[in-house]
Parts: C-alpha cells; sequence; structure tokens
C-alpha cells in the first residue's frame, strides 16, 4: 500500500491503493485510516508494508481504522494495482463513462 495523505496533528495516515474497476482500466482509490505514533516520518506516496490489527475508530461517523504496530518502507510492487477479487464485485460509487 501506499500513503495516500497524512491527517497532520492526529497520527493518522491513509494506506491506500489503485484498484481497476473496469475493463479499461478506469481506477479508484480504495484503502484504510491508519494509526502510527511516528506516521510523520513517511512522505505521501511512499510505499509501505504494515502489521496491525484492525479497531472501530471515528472519522465523520464510524469506520475501521488499523492500528499499525510495524511498518516499513518498500520498493513499488511491478504492478501498483489491486483487481475486485471476482466477477460479483459491485462498484459503491458512480462510474465516469
Amino acid at each position: 500500500m501506499f500513503i495516500g495523505c497524512q491527517i497532520y496533528g492526529a497520527n493518522q495516515i491513509i494506506l491506500a491503493r489503485d484498484m481497476v474497476i473496469t475493463p479499461n482500466k478506469q481506477t479508484l482509490i480504495v484503502g484504510f485510516l491508519a494509526q502510527y505514533e511516528d506516521s510523520n516520518k513517511f512522505n505521501e506516496k511512499t510505499w509501505v508494508d504494515v502489521t496491525g490489527t484492525i479497531q472501530k475508530g471515528n472519522y465523520h461517523g464510524e469506520i475501521p481504522v488499523i492500528m499499525i504496530e510495524t511498518i516499513k518502507e518498500i520498493n513499488k510492487p511491478s504492478d501498483e494495482f489491486v483487481y475486485p477479487p471476482d466477477s460479483d464485485f459491485i462498484p459503491t460509487s458512480a462510474l465516469i463513462n
């Protein structure tokens, strides 16, 4: 995952990937809010590998938050996209045609 953005002052970051959602390679950013005490040590768009636990959190309502236990910078993967798990995937946002 890469760090999509920092939420300054809160020790929180967004861990995100681009998910391909259409046959013509249209993508949607998907991700998780994550909490890490030293999150400001990482720049946006840095690729990282994390280990942690998922807990209930609050960000404009109740959401899952990854409580990061370990994090390390990694090289960008050869395929930076993720794909729907199968043909039953239903997009939850409007598609741009």
